[in-house]
């Protein structure tokens, strides 16, 4: 997943990128991935603070409220494993 021009990245497009991750995980039968840091050049978006964003965004991406589905369509799946 790449997350484009480095120029245009800001907190916005870090978290809409991040937050896909985990469906795509998924979708693809991924179990694994290893995250690299992105390459960004601003004093306001440090490394840090973009891994904190990205870390918050694929959480909130992969919450699923199930609670009231039927027993069939809460079948437990095999957690994805982001590093």
């Amino acid at each position: 997943l790449g997350l484009g021009d480095a120029d245009k990245q800001n907190k916005a497009s870090l978290r809409k990128a991040a937050k896909v991750l985990p469906e795509v995980l998924k979708k693809t039968g991924y179990q694994n991935a290893d995250l690299v840091e992105p390459v960004i050049d601003k004093k306001s978006l440090t490394a840090g603070l973009a891994a904190a964003i990205m870390v918050d965004a694929m959480i909130a991406g992969s919450y699923k409220f199930d609670k009231y589905l039927s027993a069939d369509k809460t079948k437990k799946e095999k957690p994805t494993q982001i590093n």
